[in-house]
């Protein structure tokens, strides 16, 4: 009887170390989406095209005004 007492109150150890390795997994998995959600909208910021104007009007890069063109290459020979 003394033996499986013993076992339960392992178990009920065992049990609680388990619910808080969860719980701070769980605060790390918190964490990490934030950083992820900050980082996200970072980058979706410094993407915009005004950013981007900015960013690159500091390296003496401008904005083309000259839409591009389609270029189409006719090939004379089939291949059969």
């Amino acid at each position: 009887m003394a033996f499986l007492a013993m076992i339960y109150i392992a178990n009920g150890y065992y049990a609680h170390s388990r619910l808080k390795d969860l719980d701070s997994l769980d605060n790390s998995i918190g964490e990490l989406r934030t950083q992820y959600i900050i980082a996200k909208d970072k980058l979706m910021y410094l993407s915009k095209e005004s950013e981007l104007d900015k960013a690159t009007t500091n390296m003496g890069l401008k904005e083309s005004v000259i839409p591009p063109e389609k270029i189409v290459v006719y090939n004379k020979s089939k291949k059969k």
